[in-house]
């Protein structure tokens, strides 16, 4: 039973404790203004047993009673009961400082002497019941909001599958019409379909922050603190974003003091993803031939602080405020720049959570200056930064070099199943077979075991963990998992089922073809 009346339909219930008949006679004509459900108890132990069966309102608690008494009940329903918002109202003959102490430091919410007028208590309960009703409103408000917030929480987590799934198709697809060497596109073909390329990239950023921000909002987003080298990460940002600079004309230099090394408590993953948009965003709103600044400052309060600055069109003051908005691209829309204007919000919130400080700085003519700050924090058990990704053509050869080799793609999506199929049919070696199902894939297992198993997780009749349970125990055939749901509780349930790889869709054709070799090269 919850002391909370908030979760119920409410109902004033009064319990009025005294020893005496006639005081409890009298408090209940008293109350009878109210038009309450009012329940008598005669003694601290029927006080008890009520007050844990039954949820009151407001409680009114004579001090002095045979055996059990005002003030040991008062402590015994805030401590031993736990009901610590129910109202107890105490009652005593007498004219004590020391027991009005005593009641307050028993847990009572007020204290009236029994020498009170009709008046006095009634305006006094009023005012108890009021601030009740009050705080039952913010209760039922508060409610509502997170069941609202959840509820679109949920709804982005599942949107972001189903447009992840059309995604695959057509990146996967125009990545292999523009790499297709044997029927080579004409140089405008070539040039239009990068375009539809981008975009679709640009479209699984935009849900990739967007199913961020709902990780955050709902408690499911994993962040693990650990000691990173800034001046390294930053040169790993800056590597990735140089091309994109120098297309645009813009100077990327970095200002890190020689034969020095910084270290910050941070999650690697998280940090890189902020330092990459802000990096990004510098780089976009710039102007020709502008130059981009980034830099590591050690702060008096043992931070450290990371600035990117650009030297673009500045922020007006009063836009300032706005920036972290989802959904906010201050004006930006309307030009020519890619954007969706959830990236500052994220970052925002990312930085927060690993409990670090963000702020900006901007002179309208002169640039914007973004920082982040941490902690610093010991390098120890320093993880090597990851490394760059394999050339497509490396791989290319490291795939064909292996021995022969048998795949069953498990898979409900034919068009899925044609662009796994277009990826590897330039290695005749490997052969890979489709089932439709689970029950399919199962006997086409059974009948012939492969070296492999590509395995989509949502599938028509038995599921992907279902599969996997039902694999289990049997030997030397590992699995690659398949998934539009990118949520750490997905990833980590295909894992324990045996998956040795979860990919998310949009399939990334490298990430992929990496896998594969490192799964068939053992």
């Amino acid at each position: 039973m919850s002391d909370n009346p908030l979760a119920t339909e409410h109902t004033n219930k009064f319990l009025v404790v005294d020893d005496a008949r006639s005081m409890r006679s009298y408090v209940k004509a008293i109350l009878g203004a109210f038009n309450a459900e009012i329940t008598e108890a005669e003694n601290g132990e029927e006080a008890l047993k009520l007050i844990a069966s039954q949820q009151f309102d407001l409680i009114f608690l004579d001090v002095n009673m045979p055996g059990i008494s005002g003030l040991e009940v008062c402590q015994r329903v805030r401590k031993e009961l736990g009901f610590v918002t129910v109202p107890i109202f105490i009652m005593t003959a007498m004219e004590s400082r020391e027991v009005v102490e005593q009641a307050f430091a028993a847990g009572a919410t007020d204290y009236i002497n029994k020498t009170y007028s009709q008046h006095e208590l009634i305006v006094r309960t009023r005012a108890i019941l009021d601030r009740r009703n009050s705080e039952r409103e913010l209760y039922l408000a508060k409610k509502e909001a997170e069941l609202a917030n959840r509820s679109k929480s949920d709804f982005i987590i599942n949107m972001s599958h189903e447009l992840r799934t059309p995604l695959n198709a057509i990146i996967g697809f125009s990545e292999l019409l523009e790499n297709d060497e044997q029927s080579p596109l004409l140089p405008g073909q070539r040039e239009q379909l990068r375009h539809v390329t981008a975009a679709g990239w640009h479209l699984l950023d935009l849900i990739n922050d967007i199913l961020d921000l709902a990780k955050i909002e709902s408690g499911k987003i994993a962040i693990k603190l650990d000691s990173v080298n800034a001046g390294a990460l930053i040169e790993e940002c800056v590597q990735l974003n140089q091309a994109h600079a120098s297309k645009l004309g813009i100077g990327i230099e970095l200002k890190l003091p020689p034969g020095m090394q910084w270290y910050l408590r941070a999650d690697r993953t998280r940090l890189k993803q902020v330092l990459l948009n802000l990096l990004s965003n510098a780089i976009k709103y710039n102007k020709n031939g502008g130059q981009v600044f980034l830099a590591v400052e050690t702060q008096p309060d043992k931070k450290i602080r990371l600035r990117v600055s650009d030297s673009g069109p500045g922020i007006p003051p009063e836009k300032i405020q706005l920036l972290f908005q989802p959904f906010s691209r201050l004006g930006a829309e309307k030009g020519s720049i890619e954007g969706h204007g959830v990236g500052l919000a994220l970052t925002k919130r990312l930085v927060e959570l690993m409990g670090g400080n963000i702020g900006v700085e901007s002179v309208v003519g002169q640039g914007s200056s973004f920082w982040v700050e941490f902690p610093t924090m010991a390098p120890d058990n320093i993880k090597a930064a990851s490394g760059k990704d394999d050339d497509v053509n490396v791989l290319d050869a490291r795939l064909a070099a292996l021995p022969a080799r048998k795949i069953v793609y498990i898979e409900d999506n034919f068009v899925n199943q044609l662009l796994v199929s277009k990826i590897l049919e330039k290695f005749v070696h490997i052969e890979l077979r489709c089932a439709d199902s689970g029950e399919d894939g199962l006997i086409m297992i059974e009948e012939d075991k492969p070296d492999l198993l590509l395995l989509d997780m949502q599938l028509p009749g038995i599921s992907g963990l279902e599969v996997l349970a039902q694999l289990k125990g049997k030997d030397g055939m590992p699995v690659i998992s398949f998934s539009a749901d990118a949520m750490p509780d997905d990833v980590q349930a295909a894992k324990e089922g045996g998956a040795i790889a979860y990919l998310t869709k949009p399939l990334n054709a490298v990430i992929f073809k990496r896998t594969l070799l490192d799964v068939l090269s053992v």
